[in-house]
């Protein structure tokens, strides 16, 4: 199972290097570095499963309260916030991988992401580096990852008795 913006199925492409596999299809314009690595081996068909649905079914099973919200889905982390906004307000904090540089075809530039994030009420509050070696190489043709933390504005915490 995999999420992305549907309850459905779709193709799972398993990369070269397995920590790279996404449900799209890689992109070299950008970042040269991982062309070996970031290559389509195999292609699998995968049940997808929406975050909200996801969210209600992981709810009612665990009864969980202050749900953190991370996600690394190899260029998918906006489409599936974007798709599950309503649900959203549930989460105390998220964190997104972010591209830099793009390594999948539909990846989204990082600012738009950043600008979602916001949108949906969370502000940031960390860069870290997520490929050693590689940060802060941000105008290299090398390229860089970088991992996102979110956490929901402080004020609307308190107001719903969910601040620490």
């Amino acid at each position: 199972m995999a999420f992305a913006g549907t309850d459905d199925h779709r193709s799972l492409n398993i990369m070269k290097s397995s920590r790279l596999s996404s449900l799209s299809e890689p992109c070299h314009d950008e970042v040269d570095i991982f062309r070996d690595s970031n290559r389509v081996e195999e292609v699998v068909s995968v049940r997808t499963e929406n975050l909200a649905t996801a969210y209600r079914r992981l709810k009612q099973a665990y009864q969980f309260q202050r749900p953190f919200l991370k996600l690394d889905t190899q260029g998918f982390d906006v489409e599936i916030v974007s798709s599950a906004k309503n649900v959203l307000r549930e989460f105390i904090g998220l964190q997104s991988e972010l591209a830099v540089k793009k390594l999948y075809a539909n990846s989204v530039d990082f600012r738009s992401a950043i600008t979602l994030y916001q949108e949906c009420g969370f502000q940031l509050s960390a860069f870290v580096p997520n490929n050693a070696g590689h940060f802060p190489q941000l105008h290299s043709p090398h390229g860089i990852r970088t991992s996102h933390v979110h956490r929901r504005q402080e004020e609307s915490m308190k107001s719903k008795g969910t601040y620490l």
